[in-house]
């Protein structure tokens, strides 16, 4: 929250962050529904649930630690090298997932 103080501002942030969280868990739930294999549907909505789960308990423990021992910057740093080794195997996902939907699984 580096633009404001308070309560009031506090208060507005919150309010954003869940609105921007009811805009998305329908909306992730709804691609992981659709990109599932019919037959694994079900398996990859648990999935779903657990890395959602694992998320809201290790990430905020981890990410305190890393900041606490490193500093902001090192964590800042740190979540852009992750995201630029996943972001790349979205698209390798979504190759596979073109392939098998043409009928071709190699």
């Amino acid at each position: 929250m580096p633009f404001g103080r308070g309560w009031l501002y506090g208060a507005m942030t919150v309010a954003v962050w869940t609105v921007g969280e009811m805009l998305f868990i329908p909306t992730v739930t709804t691609l992981i529904f659709l990109r599932a294999a019919e037959e694994n549907q079900g398996r990859y909505q648990s999935l779903l649930s657990v890395a959602f789960g694992l998320g809201f308990i290790a990430v905020p423990a981890l990410g305190t630690r890393v900041y606490e021992r490193f500093g902001g910057t090192a964590l800042r740093l740190g979540t852009a090298g992750l995201a630029a080794v996943v972001a790349p195997l979205f698209l390798v996902g979504e190759g596979s997932r073109t392939r098998r939907l043409a009928g071709n699984p190699e």
